[in-house]
């Protein structure tokens, strides 16, 4: 009866962290809002904002522009209209949050992003 009980209580320990996402996050809804990139060298903060609606703004020093991103699967997304950034009209994109770090994988390069409060 006594073990019974205790397993019933890890069972349910286990169910509650595993629907809050315990760990580092990440997801699909961890990736919405804003995020920044710091250049030491330059000293210029480039904002990259995920919206629900599918819609990347990315903006540094009062210039801004929109690009479509869709989710590939839950840690990959999928640009459209991204010339500016890879050359070609759509690029791939692997991404990672874990708390308030935003890490962008594109061809193995990788850059990490702060969550903007």
């Amino acid at each position: 009866m006594k073990s019974t009980r205790i397993i019933g209580i890890f069972v349910a320990v286990v169910l509650l962290l595993s629907a809050l996402g315990c760990g580092g996050g990440g997801g699909r809804a961890a990736l919405y809002g804003k995020w920044a990139l710091e250049d030491p060298t330059s000293g210029m903060t480039l904002e990259f904002e995920f919206k629900q609606d599918g819609t990347l703004t990315i903006g540094a020093s009062g210039i801004t522009f929109d690009m479509k991103y869709e989710f590939v699967d839950d840690d990959t997304i999928k640009l459209t209209g991204a010339d500016m950034l890879t050359g070609g009209e759509t690029a791939e994109m692997d991404f990672k949050v874990d708390g308030d770090k935003l890490t962008l994988t594109v061809e193995g390069e990788s850059q990490v992003l702060n969550k903007v409060k």
